[in-house]
């Protein structure tokens, strides 16, 4: 079943498709490089009912069981599951970066209903996360799916995964250096000389 059968009429989404994209971004990337990355079961389990749920408030599939984004709160294979989605997911954000004319997750999420399109009040058009459709990575890329379809030059130029830490951003220079801002490495280099002039600076 196509998520736009249960979408919501535009009076009952005040937000805009930028806001409503917006959270999306944020919810998304606090996952895979905060929460799934240092956090522990008490950080995914309030990412998922404050940042998550806030992003996927307006639609949700009909009965679907009340989980923590798919997983069970009392799963004891919480943290596996958080860890191994946030691998699966940069994997897939990296392999779009090296060709975002033609993300597959996107069209994935679009086709099985992960994400439906909506008008808000004034006709702007954009989409929505569906809450109760999905695991944990289906639903982490749905965010990322939304922010996409909204703002996809954003992605196109800027999608990147830094070599060095492995976080998600959305920024031009990285995307051309490798290297994110969290790093302490001349833009203007790249490959094995950034990577040896940030290990000298370690020393």
């Amino acid at each position: 079943m196509s998520a736009e059968l249960w979408a919501p009429p535009s009076e009952l989404v005040p937000s805009s498709p930028a806001d409503i994209a917006s959270e999306c971004r944020d919810a998304a990337l606090g996952f895979v490089n905060v929460v799934a990355r240092s956090g522990g079961p008490r950080e995914f389990i309030e990412w998922a009912v404050r940042r998550y749920r806030r992003a996927t408030r307006h639609l949700r599939v009909p009965g679907a069981p009340l989980t923590l984004a798919g997983v069970r709160p009392d799963s004891r294979a919480m943290p596996d599951i958080v860890r191994d989605t946030r691998l699966s997911v940069v994997d897939e954000l990296e392999n779009a970066a090296l060709a975002p004319e033609r993300a597959r997750f996107v069209d994935w999420s679009v086709a099985h209903g992960l994400v439906a399109p909506f008008e808000d009040r004034s006709g702007a058009r954009g989409w929505l996360p569906v809450d109760g459709a999905g695991r944990l990575r289906e639903r982490v890329l749905a965010l990322f799916a939304v922010d996409w379809l909204v703002n996809p030059e954003s992605y196109v130029r800027g999608l990147a995964v830094c070599h060095l830490c492995e976080s998600v951003v959305l920024d031009e220079v990285t995307r051309e250096t490798g290297f994110c801002s969290a790093h302490e490495v001349d833009k203007r280099w790249s490959g094995v000389h950034a990577v040896a002039a940030t290990v000298d600076r370690r020393h």
